[in-house]
């Protein structure tokens, strides 16, 4: 009894002490004591007065332009890129945006540049291509990434008959106004036949179908035929550059150096504080990388159109892998002189000893499949000369001439047997060195074996 009662009076305590705290603050907001200091309501009133910070990166941006539409509003941009160099934002850039971008894309090219295209069989004009590229919010793709930012790039032509670069960006303050985005982006690409994208097949073009579909906006208003320049760029410059990124080789190919320019992965962050607090002092920087990425899309389209066309015409490639890419695509072709006349210009400009093997080997099997038996013995006796593990090849098929286009078994097993002695020369060496054979070469002497027993056999029984 006596607890309950200590518990009521502790309760009453504590309401007379609230009693005497209102009574205190209603004296101090007589006295004026509060008058400097806004209420909750005052505070939001006064925060929608405000500007938004959206004007702010109009200021620094005034091309930015606010377009609403029912599924929300979208920052955009719209402008007109001069060929040649340029200043841009205060920075002297050269751009090879030239007129040779402007040229129709004739069909082989297409066919090799894209598959779709490579059905239509016809040529393209310069104006049906759109260049595409995004920014997101991340690189995991699926409906999870949202792509904030997408710039899009063609060219045009004026009243006087030139041709200009147009660029266009469409950028979101928000996920919630991502559909306006969507669909003002999908009614552009409607009067394009085609979309050129670095990386779009697997990224790019499948991130824009899933985030419309969310929007119900129907696939199809984003399937258009591709070309993806990451394909051809790594066909041509795979073994030349460490790494085919877009801005690797926009720098060791174009010869576009871009200065100060915002490292990739700071993007999503820089529009998720964007997106968070409304502070945009670095999205001026995500649009003129983006802006770029369009440009050198434009630029690089040109080069590969040149470089499709006839790499063995004077100046198109200056490295030894360029037209090493070029006979093996020559090969695929079914062009065998061309394929073989690629690869003596990559031999021709070659400093890497090892490589030149390698190339040698492919000329030489090249001369094979052409019939040139003479231009091929040459390169097999030069290759013979070389260390067994570089030249085993070399003696197979110096082997297979002297029995099957000579005739000759007997010639053909001493090729065998030579060869046989100094590759398990060369593997005895390595053993007693205390390093162990190459499970090829094992592999390489039971060939031997059996060809030298065939052989064999073959002249006793004749």
């Amino acid at each position: 009894m006596s607890e309950n009662f200590s518990s009521i009076q502790q309760r009453l305590k504590a309401l007379d002490d609230r009693k005497k705290s209102r009574a205190r603050i209603i004296e101090d907001l007589r006295a004026g004591k509060y008058d400097g200091i806004v209420n909750g309501s005052e505070f939001f009133r006064r925060k929608e007065e405000e500007p938004p910070q959206r004007n702010r990166l109009q200021e620094k941006m005034p091309e930015l332009e606010l377009l609403r539409g029912a599924g929300g509003q979208t920052l955009f941009r719209s402008v007109l890129i001069p060929r040649g160099p340029r200043v841009f934002r205060g920075c002297h850039v050269p751009h090879p945006v030239t007129g040779a971008g402007t040229n129709p894309i004739a069909a082989p090219v297409l066919g090799r540049l894209s598959k779709e295209l490579a059905c239509d069989g016809g040529a393209l004009a310069a104006g049906d291509i759109c260049f595409l590229d995004t920014e997101t919010t991340g690189l995991m793709g699926g409906t999870g990434t949202v792509a904030f930012l997408v710039g899009v790039g063609w060219w045009e032509q004026d009243a006087q008959g030139a041709w200009h670069f147009r660029l266009e960006q469409y950028l979101i303050e928000d996920f919630c106004h991502e559909g306006d985005m969507l669909e003002r982006l999908a009614a552009r690409l409607e009067r394009f036949r085609a979309v050129c994208t670095y990386n779009g097949r697997t990224f790019d073009i499948p991130l824009l179908r899933a985030r419309g579909i969310m929007h119900r906006i129907p696939p199809g208003r984003f399937r258009m035929a591709q070309i993806d320049l990451l394909q051809a760029s790594r066909r041509w410059w795979r073994r030349m550059l460490d790494s085919v990124s877009l801005k690797r080789v926009e720098k060791e190919i174009l010869g576009i150096d871009r200065g100060e320019d915002i490292d990739g992965a700071l993007i999503p962050g820089i529009f998720f504080r964007f997106a968070r607090t409304g502070r945009g002092e670095r999205i001026p920087a995500v649009l003129d990388h983006n802006a770029q990425d369009i440009v050198t899309l434009g630029a690089l389209l040109s080069h590969l159109t040149l470089v499709e066309a006839d790499p063995l015409a004077e100046g198109i490639l200056g490295h030894p892998e360029e037209f090493a890419a070029a006979g093996r695509g020559f090969v695929k072709e079914r062009d065998l002189d061309r394929a073989a006349l690629a690869f003596k210009r990559a031999l021709e400009i070659n400093s890497d000893g090892d490589r030149e093997l390698e190339l040698l080997g492919r000329l030489a099997a090249l001369h094979k499949r052409r019939g040139a038996w003479g231009e091929a013995l040459e390169i097999f006796q030069h290759l013979r000369a070389q260390p067994i593990a570089k030249g085993l090849h070399a003696w197979i098929e110096s082997a297979k001439y002297e029995e099957h286009v000579r005739r000759d078994a007997a010639a053909a097993l001493a090729l065998v047997r030579q060869c046989r002695r100094q590759l398990e020369l060369e593997r005895d060496l390595a053993e007693l060195r205390g390093v162990e054979s190459a499970p090829r070469f094992d592999s390489a002497v039971r060939d031997l074996e059996r060809r030298q027993h065939r052989l064999e056999q073959r002249l006793v029984r004749e």
